[in-house]
């Protein structure tokens, strides 16, 4: 569809008709872009996003998935959970359409995090990965994902962390007295 450009303003907008969830034809106009080509990318995003097409980029499915667990669960879970979507997985998935990633794309992930110098614990890796497991879960089940490729690959971590060792009275004496 084409984009206008506001003379007043000098800024492109686009505006067009889209077919909603409910099968209701609708009219969307977004203004405010700097070119021409941001306000056709932004409309054609809109539109693979609207009809639940895998070609959408990452991004545009974590803002549908957030959008979709935010009624039900805590704000403070939602709140966790949206810092670690910005800081592990929108940085390097962001920008991929979601048909386009493959476990070994998940894989390369996996192998950046774990060798990376913030050396992140083992817990944690696994609470990161289960939740780009849970975002391509969503995206098999409403958006007609193939496969979870963060499935398909494997996991990364562990579940349990290691027990931590704690000195008796006795043993806590003994030390003391030997220093």
């Amino acid at each position: 569809m084409p984009q206008y450009k506001n003379e007043e303003t000098g800024k492109w907008y686009c505006s067009f008709y889209y077919t909603d969830w409910q099968g209701k034809r609708k009219r969307k106009k977004k203004e405010g872009f700097a070119t021409k080509r941001e306000a056709k990318e932004w409309e054609n995003e809109f539109i693979r996003k609207s009809s639940a097409d895998c070609s959408m980029t990452f991004r545009s499915l974590v803002e549908l998935y957030k959008d979709d667990i935010a009624p039900r669960i805590k704000p403070t879970t939602l709140s966790n959970k949206e810092f670690m979507i910005n800081t592990k997985l929108l940085p390097f998935f962001g920008d991929m359409p979601i048909n386009t990633i493959t476990a070994t794309t998940v894989r390369n992930w996996q192998t950046e995090l774990i060798s990376s110098p913030e050396n992140y614990k083992e817990t944690y890796l696994k609470t990161i990965n289960n939740q780009l497991s849970a975002i391509f879960n969503f995206a098999v089940k409403y958006y007609g994902l193939k496969s979870n490729p963060a499935r398909d690959c494997g996991s990364m971590g562990k579940k349990n962390a290691d027990n931590m060792q704690f000195w008796t009275q006795e043993e806590f004496n003994t030390f003391i007295n030997a220093v």
